[in-house]
């Protein structure tokens, strides 16, 4: 069973074994101008397959303007937090796998060339060392013409205090990337008792509001896992997270080097 997956917390609004090993980047694909992640389209809940975020084709009338905030999370439960008052730029698929890109001021930003697509991967990228992280999430932006966004970033405190939390040994590494995965049913419940299996040095589990890297049980009741330090490149990749324990699905998350990748992951309820 494949899983839907959408942003986690702030969802599109205004106020997921072995070790994967994933190809060296190559010389001709700029990440800041097109979406170099594979080919491959992150699943669809209802059809088992779908459009992927950076791979779309077709004309200019696919294309709209998405504007909104940029968040900081709040805390390592990654939902919610207030506006980042920083500076940072905001991408996502447009045109032929092309990245468009704005700057955020600290108030707004404006993204024109949108792609419609059911998955598609924005990349908020602070300009300075502000104590917050390159943060990926998904959106479905057909559901409008034109539509507005809170994006979120993860703080870097928050996630290197997983690492620490629970007692892994290891921190992060800036080379490789980081998913944080909220898995909730179609009617946005976390699910409890969820074993997830990826290439990652550190799988943890949220448990009582600290991370354990104990998986007999999975997740707590909030549904929380991290995926910490899986390889990845300075172009886009694509891997395929498993699901075990109170449900059995798999999810698609894309990742970035240096970037914390957040979904919510809606699965069948157990």
């Amino acid at each position: 069973m494949r899983v839907a997956f959408l942003l986690s917390g702030l969802m599109f609004c205004v106020g997921c074994g072995d070790k994967i090993d994933h190809p060296e980047a190559a010389d001709d694909c700029d990440p800041a101008l097109q979406d170099c992640g594979s080919s491959t389209p992150p699943p669809s809940a209802s059809t088992g397959g779908g459009k992927g975020g950076g791979t779309g084709q077709g004309s200019t009338d696919q294309l709209i303007t998405w504007s909104g905030q940029v968040i900081a999370y709040a805390d390592d439960t990654f939902n919610g937090g207030r506006a980042f008052s920083g500076t940072a730029e905001v991408s996502a698929a447009g045109l032929n796998g092309a990245r468009v890109k704005a700057p955020y001021d600290g108030t707004a930003f404006k993204l024109s060339g949108v792609l419609k697509t059911e998955t598609n991967w924005f990349l908020v990228q602070p300009q300075a060392n502000a104590g917050v992280l390159p943060t990926l999430s998904p959106a479905d932006t057909r559901v409008a013409l034109s539509g507005s966004a809170a994006v979120g970033m993860a703080a870097e405190l928050d996630v290197d205090s997983i690492f620490a939390l629970s007692l892994s040994g290891s921190e992060r590494a800036t080379t490789r990337a980081q998913i944080v995965v909220r898995v909730v049913d179609d009617q946005d419940r976390s699910v409890a008792g969820v074993i997830a299996a990826a290439g990652a040095e550190v799988i943890a589990y949220r448990s009582a509001e600290i991370w354990t890297l104990e998986d007999s049980l999975g997740t707590d009741d909030s549904g929380l896992l991290f995926l910490g330090n899986l390889p990845a490149s300075s172009n886009f990749s694509d891997i395929t997270v498993n699901f075990s324990g109170s449900v059995s699905a798999r999810v698609d998350a894309r990742i970035l080097a240096g970037a914390v990748t957040v979904i919510t992951a809606v699965v069948a309820a157990p």
